[in-house]
C-alpha cells in the first residue's frame, strides 16, 4: 500500500430516482460524496468515486480499476433494501480491503431493532419496553403502557415513523397495527416516552472521542404534533417537522445526566463493535431517566448533518474530521499515514 498518500476509493449507493419510494434519504448521498471529495484533496489525497448498484461484477471492476488503498465506505445496504444492510462491508471484508466505519456484523446488529433491544437488555443499557408484532391476532401490545409508537424492525432512516406511528390506546393499536404490518413488514412496538432526544457521537477506534452532545429542540415543534423524529423530520424538506426541530448543544443537563449519557454511548460503542465513528440516539425523560433508541453505525457525514455538526462544535472542522476518520482506519491495519495534513 502506498501509505505516504494512499487513493481512497468513495463507496456510494447510486441515489434512486426522483420521486419513487424512499428516494430523499438517497438524496443526499453525492452531497456526502463531494464533500468527502473535496476534504481529502485538502488533505493532499487522490479519491475516486466507486458507485455500488448491487451489481458484484460492476463493483469488482471498479474496485480493480481504480485500485483504491482504503475504501471510505458510505453504503449500509444495496439498493436500499434493508434485507442486504451489511453487505457492501462484508464484500470489502471478503476482498480484504481496507474500509472506513463498522464491520458488516455491526451493521447488522445495529439496523434489526429486536437484535438491538435484546443486546441493549442483555447488556444492562436502559431502553424503552418493547414487544415484537409479526401480524398475530393480539388486540393490544401485551405489557406495555399506551402510548407506543409502532416501528419498522428492519427499515432505517426513520422509514415507516410518522405521527400515525403512535397509538394512544388499544383500539388505535388494533386499527395501525395490521396497516403498518402490510406497509414494512415485522413490527417493534415501543412504549413511547415524552421526553429530550440526544445525539452522542463518537470519533475514533478502539478508545473512541465523545463529541459535543447535541439536544434535538422541540421548543418550537408544532403542539399537535407528537415530539419523534420520524422520516419527515430527518428526510422530507417538504414536511412541517424538518424545519421545527434545531440541534442545540447546551450545558444545561445536570452533570450526572450527561456523565450517565457519556458511559452508555462507550457502552454501545462497545456491545455493537462500532468502528471509526458512530452514533447514539437517547432519550432523557422528566425524572432524567435515559433510554436509548437506536445505535448508528455509520451515521450521514453530509457537512450539515448531526454528526459533522457536532465534531463542529467540538472545534474539528470537516477535513480534520475526515482525516481523524482515515487515521483510525490506518491505525487498525497497522500503518501510519506519513504526509503531512493541511487543515
Amino acid at each position: 500500500m502506498k501509505m505516504n498518500r494512499p487513493i481512497i476509493g468513495i463507496l456510494y449507493n447510486r441515489p434512486v430516482q426522483k420521486n419513487s419510494e424512499c428516494w430523499e434519504s438517497s438524496a443526499d448521498i453525492i452531497e456526502q460524496v463531494e464533500a468527502i471529495e473535496t476534504a481529502l484533496a485538502r488533505l493532499g489525497n487522490r479519491s475516486v468515486r466507486i458507485s455500488f448498484t448491487g451489481d458484484l461484477d460492476n463493483l469488482l471492476v471498479q474496485l480493480r480499476w481504480d485500485k483504491a488503498d482504503i475504501v471510505f465506505n458510505l453504503c449500509e445496504s444495496a439498493n436500499k433494501d434493508p434485507f442486504l444492510v451489511g453487505h457492501p462491508a462484508a464484500i470489502l471484508e471478503l476482498l480484504q480491503i481496507p474500509f472506513t466505519g463498522s464491520s458488516a456484523l455491526a451493521h447488522m446488529l445495529s439496523k434489526d431493532k429486536l437484535l438491538s433491544k435484546q443486546l441493549f437488555i442483555a447488556n444492562d443499557i436502559p431502553t424503552p419496553r418493547y414487544t415484537l408484532y409479526d401480524g398475530d391476532s393480539i388486540t393490544r401490545p401485551i405489557g406495555l403502557r399506551y402510548p407506543v409508537i409502532l416501528k419498522s424492525r428492519f427499515q432505517n432512516s426513520g422509514f415507516g415513523i410518522d405521527q400515525d406511528s403512535i397509538c394512544r390506546n388499544a383500539t388505535e393499536f388494533t386499527q395501525k397495527a395490521q396497516h403498518f404490518h402490510k406497509c414494512y413488514g415485522s413490527l417493534l412496538v415501543e412504549e413511547y416516552i415524552d421526553g429530550q432526544e440526544f445525539h452522542v457521537s463518537l470519533l475514533g477506534f478502539p478508545d473512541p472521542e465523545i463529541l459535543p452532545i447535541g439536544d434535538i429542540d422541540f421548543t418550537e415543534f408544532p403542539t399537535d404534533l407528537h415530539t419523534i423524529v420520524g422520516f419527515n423530520a430527518k428526510q422530507s424538506k417538504f414536511a412541517t417537522e424538518f424545519y421545527y426541530r434545531p440541534r442545540l448543544f447546551t450545558d444545561e443537563l445536570p452533570l450526572h445526566t450527561t456523565r450517565a449519557m457519556r458511559r452508555t454511548a462507550r457502552e454501545c460503542f462497545r456491545v455493537f463493535m462500532l468502528r471509526d465513528y458512530g452514533q447514539v440516539n437517547i432519550l432523557v425523560d422528566q425524572s432524567q431517566r435515559i433510554y436509548v433508541l437506536e445505535v448508528n453505525a455509520n451515521p450521514c457525514l453530509s457537512p450539515d448533518a448531526g454528526f459533522a455538526v457536532a465534531a463542529a462544535q467540538g472545534d474539528k472542522c470537516y477535513p480534520e474530521l475526515i482525516y481523524n476518520i482515515i487515521q483510525s482506519v490506518l491505525q487498525r491495519f497497522g500503518k501510519n499515514d506519513t504526509h503531512q495534513a493541511v487543515i
